[in-house]
């Protein structure tokens, strides 16, 4: 049995958009921060892979950068406060 991809451009298309405006509202938050080593490090990561035009191939880099993202954050977020 192969594994089939749910869904279609527009639904990436769609996903991609919330994911973008994801990215610019945790910017944002970053930003409020005195420390802006978690925003350069968040900006750093969260770069829009260059598309393929193959859902399944942009949909796994992109994948790939928001865990990339998340992690910064997780580290950010079990850092001792000083």
């Amino acid at each position: 049995m192969a594994a089939e991809m749910v869904g279609d451009r527009d639904d990436h298309a769609s996903w991609r958009a919330r994911r973008d405006a994801w990215v610019a509202e945790t910017e944002r938050a970053l930003r409020s921060l005195p420390d802006a080593l978690p925003l350069d490090a968040f900006k750093a990561t969260a770069v829009t892979p260059a598309a393929n035009n193959d859902v399944t191939t942009d949909l796994a880099a992109e994948l790939t950068v928001l865990r990339s993202c998340l992690s910064v954050l997780l580290l950010h977020a079990q850092a001792p406060s000083e």
